[in-house]
């Protein structure tokens, strides 16, 4: 059986090694740090909640500073609250998988083995999907409100040093070292790893507030078309399942059909360009065909560099996708990135935001909103979401742009509408509670 190490033996395990840190001041004293994505959706909600664990494993390869080093420190942290996954969808509870904050942090090393282990309190978020609109909830009203969360000690080689042991539901799926986490199973007889249980305490339900898209920096000079204010977006499919061209040939269907636009392919033959335009406002729309880039990670990440709005359709890779990496590939200012892919609220949102983060702004908040699910969307749909996230924008900049400011919809109603398009009612919007553009009063 898998053997626990709970709270109640940290002083013992403390006393056998020798203290190297101490508290982290980094919230300031007395302080709980903020915790959430800013989440908005009508049909799900966001709370804030905090995570008091205890991680460890030796310093070496790779890990070999981890004792001294705070971004290292981090890296294993974010890596051990991945597993927090299963036990929060127990209860309908998508976790964002990355720690927004780490409130406290204590490192403590063993010299004879090189183990470094450290305890922390890191501020988290999660989501909750009720699937159809609902009533924010209160605190109090929440069916659960705390979770003991059984996790590695050490959430490194699991695939390694335990096989599938300690993994179930596989589904078909194969298990890999960077999916063990979504497959973790620790209660499975013959599971020998090492467990310590954290304490997951959800602290506040989020409002739902009513924002806006940043209309106002959506409505700039678009290159090559002087006389026009807009914006421009890129939407990127990746290659269908089945047939490869499955997915771009949906968004041509829709772009063409649905909103009667008329494409011109690229001189490089590497996209379709479209451009919609109402009024005093204009959309250029450049649909990337998968099939002619030898690197999708090389056009997206490009794409981010040149678009304001940026559109990824296909699988998410349990997490795993790099395309966000590099936050010199982000354009400057203000930008809406969309993931239509599954969970991509949970392995992508807090990527977007660290990515656009400046010493002005330390969140990112200010310069990204991302539109995410938060359950598993139905495949099929991706070009509905996209469709109905296009007008609603189209719908905000030209009355913006027509002096009619109190008829652009805020991101609820856009959301509601690329809801109702699904059968899972998946979508939400981060970063997006707090945007400054308001219609004129």
């Amino acid at each position: 059986m898998a053997r626990e190490l709970r709270w109640l033996a940290t002083a013992a395990v403390l006393a056998m090694v020798g203290c190297d840190g101490q508290l982290d001041g980094e919230a300031g004293a007395g302080s709980r740090g903020k915790t959430d994505t800013g989440w908005l959706s009508d049909t799900s909600y966001e709370v804030g909640a905090e995570l008091d664990a205890m991680v460890a494993r030796k310093a070496e390869g790779e890990w070999a500073s981890l004792a001294t080093d705070r971004a290292l420190q981090e890296q294993l942290i974010d890596t051990q609250v991945k597993f927090t996954k299963r036990a929060a969808m127990a209860h309908g509870f998508e976790v964002n998988q990355l720690a927004h904050r780490i409130r406290s942090l204590e490192v403590t090393t063993d010299p004879a083995t090189k183990k470094v282990t450290l305890r922390y309190r890191a501020a988290i978020d999660l989501v909750k999907n009720e699937g159809e609109a609902t009533p924010l909830p209160k605190l109090e009203e929440l069916p659960v409100r705390e979770l003991e969360v059984p996790l590695p000690l050490d959430p490194t080689g699991l695939f390694a040093r335990v096989g599938d042991r300690c993994a179930g539901d596989l589904e078909g799926y194969t298990l890999r070292e960077d999916n063990y986490y979504y497959y973790f199973a620790p209660a499975n007889q013959g599971c020998s790893l090492e467990l310590v249980t954290g304490s997951l305490a959800i602290e506040t339900v989020y409002p739902r507030r009513r924002a806006y898209p940043e209309y106002d920096r959506l409505l700039g000079p678009i290159p090559g078309l002087a006389a026009r204010k807009g914006f421009r977006a890129a939407l990127l499919p990746t290659e269908g399942d089945d047939d490869p061209a499955s997915i771009f040939d949906g968004m041509k269907g829709m772009l063409e059909g649905s909103l009667g636009l008329e494409g011109k392919l690229s001189s490089d033959k590497r996209y379709v360009r479209y451009e919609w335009t109402q009024g005093g406002a204009t959309i250029v729309i450049d649909l990337y065909d998968p099939m002619k880039s030898t690197s999708f990670k090389s056009s997206f990440q490009a794409a981010l560099g040149a678009y304001q709005l940026v559109f990824f359709a296909g699988h998410s890779e349990y997490g795993t996708r790099t395309i966000y990496d590099d936050r010199t590939k982000f354009a400057d200012g203000y930008q809406i990135v969309m993931m239509w892919a599954c969970h991509s609220y949970a392995y992508y949102a807090r990527q977007v935001f660290r990515a656009k983060a400046s010493a002005a702004d330390p969140d990112g908040f200010a310069a990204a909103d991302f539109i995410g699910t938060a359950p598993t969307p139905f495949f099929g749909d991706e070009t509905l979401g996209i469709r109905e996230l296009l007008k609603g924008l189209m719908q905000g900049i030209s009355t913006v742009a027509a002096g009619k400011p109190g008829d652009a919809p805020d991101w609820v109603t856009i959301i509601k509408r690329m809801n109702l398009t699904s059968m899972d009612k998946p979508y939400g919007v981060a970063g997006a509670r707090d945007n400054a553009w308001q219609p004129a009063e």
